[in-house]
């Protein structure tokens, strides 16, 4: 090994500093920090400004405040983009060396825990800041403190980006609160050359109530009007919602206003409708490059979006709009040739020539989605999960079935679609192939009167065991075969909602599942071939019924060797897990998996799924929710947090009672509080009707990628990231 160390060291030290420079260039920041501690030729190297330009260390758990400090130290004059958000566990010593970097134009510092105080203190100092993203606790006091800080008050003038996340503090109570309404005039008064705004909200606010909303009133003209992009998170929260649409309005009643990105999730606009400086600027859409209007039910094109001359539209999303038809996506494809991203998610009525009239009346037709899939030549990324589309729905096409309609286009890089979609069959020929070739699974049929009926065929699911060539041939391999760099992928179950979902937040009550007679048919033979994409980053697998023995997950794991993100939920038909065994043989063989999610309403936290969960060296954040399950031994799961040193998020969401919980919640903080300053646990019965207000004290970066279950492919535009972008692609 030490032979191996010192050939490394002297390969490395043998290359010229031109091409240490250029390897160096794709090396993580905390990681140069560790560099330059090697030589006084790599600290020389590393220091260049090519590297030390654009510093990030967003989400990066191992930073810590002297890291940050030494590393920005020698290079505070060259630095121009700072990245820190979610660092909420760095102090005022790490902020403190902020404020020496006087040319920096970019900061973003979402929640990181600086007071307003302490923020206009640093800001006042920087002078060429441009870019802000800040968590707002209180927004009151924070506009005391911008109020009486002149410097801060002169960045803010020059500032075009500015991000602001709502994390204020909320009561939960079921007893009615008054709610007190302040203007927020006096800082949005502050901005003359702001281009972009763009509002995070809490994502687990549902039933919290803050103790006061803020709305806008811009009295100064000057201010705001050279708006060009706005956007909002799709969260329940009442007082980032009510900034946001409050600033919208006001910001529409510039006549020079011309919007490149609206991202405005809404549930219904009929309160837009009748506001005049709205409607007048959304005239302009020829402008317009991306565009969120999800949770609307309107045709397209309607009398407020005229999607039909938005030639430039980039990004759509039309989630959860049952008036999507056939016909608008003919319109799209004809009007909209730059698409790059659409979200299609739980438009139920895509396949249909017209939403208009009675049920019998209604005409399949897949014409619509064919010629987008033609036209849009740029398309890399659709979300159509939530959506059936079934072989009998392409009976009277030229494609057999969605995948391989799909197939039309070779460079997806993201797709969701539901599991049902993957069935090549009708109902009556999925029972006779039952039937035939004893396929032991669960037939779930609708009726108007007795609802869901389940019915057990066969004896065994069959053996696994298949040759490329045989894998590409399911309706999932036709997709497989033509599209090499897929990055992201979910498989999502129509009419499927988790216990902790996007929605209701963490409320199990809310849970729903319903399962479609066609996705019964699809088991793990299926989807074997996923571990084709050798590039697949990011997979959700969710409500998927034919799931037994789960041994084709050890084939995605071993092969997609690049897998950072694993969401397995309710797969099977029964409570239990039934694929625990696939699961145990497939966990050791993640080598670079970040975030796991496993929910299951049986899943049993015994020893040996610990065993296996250790192997995973690599784990950063990991999510259990299991209504009826439980663990048993404290003293196991302290055991595993010592063999995972990179783990920092813990959540388990069990069956176990709230002293259990408390138990293991204390002697977690008192075993790893000091040596991982990152550390967050989520540790609280499922169904404790607190569970709401005790996961506020969760970080949210944690609450929104990995408690809180949803479909993210298509959610933002291409690029957004964690931090919107107005690039794409």
């Amino acid at each position: 090994m030490e032979a191996a160390v010192r050939m490394g060291h002297c390969c490395l030290t043998s290359l010229s500093d031109d091409v240490l420079l250029l390897i160096f260039q794709y090396i993580d920041h905390i990681d140069l920090a560790n560099i330059r501690l090697i030589s006084s030729r790599f600290q020389s190297i590393s220091e260049d400004r090519q590297l030390v330009r654009h510093i990030s260390f967003a989400s990066c758990y191992r930073v810590t405040d002297q890291i940050l400090c030494r590393y920005l130290k020698p290079v505070f004059h060259q630095v121009e983009t700072l990245d820190l958000n979610h660092c909420y566990w760095l102090t005022y010593s790490a902020y403190d060396a902020i404020g020496r970097c006087v040319n920096l134009q970019t900061l973003n510092v979402l929640q990181c825990r600086i007071t307003p105080k302490h923020l206009c203190l640093i800001l006042a100092r920087l002078t060429k800041l441009r870019s802000l993203a800040v968590t707002i606790v209180d927004m009151q006091t924070f506009q005391a403190e911008l109020h009486s800080s002149g410097g801060a008050q002169k960045v803010m003038q020059n500032l075009r980006c500015l991000t602001l996340h709502f994390r204020g503090t909320l009561q939960y109570t079921g007893h009615h609160i008054k709610m007190q309404f302040e203007g927020g005039s006096r800082f949005l008064d502050y901005f003359y050359s702001l281009e972009e705004l763009h509002v995070l909200g809490f994502p687990n606010s549902n039933k919290g109530i803050p103790p006061y909303v803020l709305y806008s009133l811009i009295t100064n003209p000057e201010a705001m009007k050279r708006i060009r992009c706005l956007s909002i998170s799709d969260a329940v929260d009442s007082f980032a919602r009510m900034f946001f649409f409050s600033t919208l309005l006001e910001v529409c009643k510039q006549s020079t206003l011309y919007l490149t990105t609206l991202l405005q999730p809404m549930g219904t606009p009929e309160h837009l409708k009748n506001k005049p400086h709205y409607v007048e600027t959304l005239k302009n859409i020829e402008q317009m490059e991306l565009l969120d209007i999800s949770r609307t039910v309107q045709p397209i094109p309607n009398e407020i979006f005229s999607l039909d001359r938005a030639v430039n539209l980039q990004y759509l999303n039309v989630a959860d709009n049952t008036m999507v038809s056939s016909q608008s996506l003919h319109i799209l494809a004809d009007n909209c040739p730059r698409l790059v991203s659409i979200n299609l998610r739980n438009c139920h009525s895509i396949l249909l020539k017209s939403t208009e009239g009675s049920s019998e009346e209604k005409i399949v037709d897949s014409s619509g989605l064919q010629t987008l899939l033609l036209n849009c030549s740029e398309l890399r990324h659709i979300n159509l999960s939530g959506v059936h589309l079934h072989a009998d729905d392409f009976a009277h096409s030229s494609f057999s079935s969605l995948c391989h309609l799909l197939a039309i286009n070779s460079n997806w890089k993201s797709v969701a679609l539901s599991p049902c979609c993957l069935c090549p069959m009708k109902v009556d020929e999925i029972t006779t192939t039952m039937q035939t070739t004893g396929n032991k699974r669960v037939m779930v049929r609708y009726s108007d009167e007795t609802g869901v009926k389940r019915q057990r065929i066969g004896i065994q699911p069959p053996d696994l065991h298949m040759s490329v060539e045989e894998e590409l041939t399911s309706e999932l391999g036709k997709l497989v075969r033509v599209s090499p760099n897929m990055e992201s992928f979910e498989l999502i179950g129509a009419g499927f909602r988790s216990a902790c979902n996007k929605k209701y937040g963490l409320q199990p009550e809310t849970f729903n599942s319903k399962v479609c007679a066609y996705a019964t048919a699809v088991g793990e033979q299926e989807l074997l071939c996923i571990r084709q994409w050798k590039k697949l980053v990011y997979l959700q697998l969710t409500a998927v019924p034919g799931i037994f023995k789960g041994d084709f997950l050890a084939g995605i794991v071993r092969n997609c060797v690049q897998l950072k993100q694993l969401f397995l939920s309710h797969l099977g038909m029964g409570v239990l897990c039934c694929y625990r065994q696939g699961l145990r043989s497939a966990l050791p063989l993640a080598h670079c998996l970040k975030d796991l999610r496993l929910e299951q309403p049986g899943l049993q936290l015994n020893e040996s799924l610990w065993t296996s969960l250790g192997q995973v060296s690599t784990l950063e954040r990991l999510c259990v929710v299991a209504r009826d399950g439980i663990f048993e031994k404290e003293s196991v799961i302290v055991d595993y947090v010592k063999s995972v040193p990179s783990l920092i998020a813990l959540q388990l969401l069990t069956n176990n009672t709230l002293t259990s919980c408390r138990n293991l919640q204390t002697k977690l903080a008192q075993t790893f509080s000091q040596e991982r300053r990152p550390f967050s646990q989520c540790i609280f019965p499922l169904k404790h009707p607190t569970l709401l207000e005790f996961a506020s004290s969760v970080p949210d970066v944690h609450l929104d990628e990995l408690t809180i279950l949803n479909s993210t492919i298509c959610l933002r535009p291409p690029g957004w990231g964690r931090m919107p972008k107005t690039n794409i692609g």
